[in-house]
């Protein structure tokens, strides 16, 4: 899998039925490692959280079963 850049936009197909649309709005080399990736995340079309949501390459490398890049 390419390492997500700005813009990007996947799809989680999570073990609890849900679809989470993640988008990615920043991402930071300055940041820590689990901190890299500035993203928006929906539900049902509804945002999940009222803040951006902070992710690593780790998150994208464990659920890349999981995940459909869009």
């Amino acid at each position: 899998m390419d390492r997500p850049r700005v813009g990007d936009h996947y799809i989680l197909h999570s073990e609890d039925g849900n679809d989470y649309d993640i988008k990615i709005i920043n991402v930071n080399e300055y940041r820590p490692p689990d901190m890299l990736y500035a993203t928006d995340v929906y539900c049902n079309g509804e945002s999940c959280w009222d803040d951006i949501v902070f992710l690593g390459d780790y998150f994208f490398e464990s659920h890349k079963d999981k995940l459909e890049k869009i």
